[in-house]
């Protein structure tokens, strides 16, 4: 088998905005000339050429084109005088001829097998070709299923944000030393729907408990513009003071109200991030724990023996006082009779 490889080429002067505020670019392959029957494979794939702030489709869309011989029909006069069977015609006559050529039927699909079928469509001539000029003939194409729209790459602009990570003591020193790793939620949603957990990451020593996420989607696929959260576990509501700080502004996250996230109740992080004035950067957050100091509890889950060691001593110590007083009164009264 021959492999070769055509690439087309689209640029932002190719795009037209659509009624949603996104742009749509058609890439049009020059035809394909076909001399033989039977089969023909093809995949479409798009390049990643690296422009900064595109995340790529990485679809892969696979063709099969069954070229064979179909028929058509043209209308052919013959002039009375140039017949060599004059015999059989009276006048010029017009007869309906026939007329093969090479068509095709093309299978456009998800997979490499061709289970999941996008669309279908033939390549034909109509009636009456031109039997002289024969590129001036175009083919027709007509879909039985599907259709090219459904064979579509699409690239989204995106954004980027920074998540950074403290530990403190109830002094506020840094301890993120005595810390192993963190793993957190990214929350995602447009202005008028709800969060949902985009995606998580992990905070460690060996990343200076900073990251920057890339390749966040700023827009849905009908122009609406991304938000984001990044969410702590509430696990440690309980035994930190846990705040989130974006944009300059500070928020408790212990005092949050709590929401759904699918089928999960948290505690909501109080903050949005969206997109700033450049179009990519939403900005950083910075999320502090700081460690809360609690009584701690006997391990039986009571409140242990020292309350009441304590107890039989004021007892003992109030028993004494008493036995001390009435020796005493007992004695001044006494010494009063006497």
């Amino acid at each position: 088998s021959t492999s070769v490889v055509v690439t087309v080429t689209v640029s932002g002067a190719d795009a037209v905005r659509n009624d949603d505020g996104t742009y749509t670019a058609i890439a049009q392959f020059a035809s394909i000339p076909f001399r033989y029957e039977g089969d023909y494979y093809y995949k479409i794939t798009e390049v990643n050429t690296g422009l900064d702030g595109i995340k790529y489709d990485e679809t892969v869309y696979y063709v099969k084109v069954t070229v064979s011989k179909k028929w058509t029909w043209f209308n052919k006069t013959y002039t009375y005088g140039n017949m060599t069977n004059p015999l059989k015609y009276s006048s010029d006559t017009t007869l309906k001829e026939h007329f093969y050529y090479l068509g095709a039927d093309v299978v456009y699909s998800a997979d490499e097998n061709f289970s999941e079928i996008l669309a279908v469509c033939s390549l034909t001539i109509g009636n009456q070709p031109d039997t002289v000029n024969y590129d001036n003939n175009k083919f027709i194409v007509e879909y039985t299923s599907g259709s090219v729209k459904d064979v579509d790459f699409n690239n989204t602009l995106t954004g980027n944000l920074i998540v950074s990570k403290v530990w403190a003591d109830a002094q506020g020193a840094d301890i993120s030393d005595k810390r192993t790793s963190l793993t957190l939620d990214i929350w995602q949603r447009t202005a008028d729907s709800e969060w949902t957990i985009y995606s998580t990451i992990q905070l460690s020593s060996s990343n200076n408990w900073t990251q920057t996420i890339n390749s966040l989607p700023i827009y849905d696929e009908h122009g609406n513009l991304y938000q984001y959260s990044i969410k702590e576990p509430d696990q440690y509501l309980e035994t930190y003071l846990v705040s989130y700080t974006y944009n300059g502004v500070t928020v408790a996250a212990n005092l949050q109200e709590d929401i759904t996230i699918g089928d999960q109740t948290v505690k909501d992080t109080g903050y949005v991030m969206t997109v700033g004035a450049d179009g990519k950067s939403y900005g950083e957050v910075v999320i502090t724990n700081e460690s809360v100091y609690t009584n701690t509890l006997p391990s039986t889950g009571g409140v242990g023996t020292i309350p009441y060691t304590a107890l039989g001593l004021f007892i003992i110590m109030l028993a004494l006082a008493y036995r001390f007083w009435f020796k005493a009164s007992f004695n001044k009264r006494k010494t009063n009779e006497a």
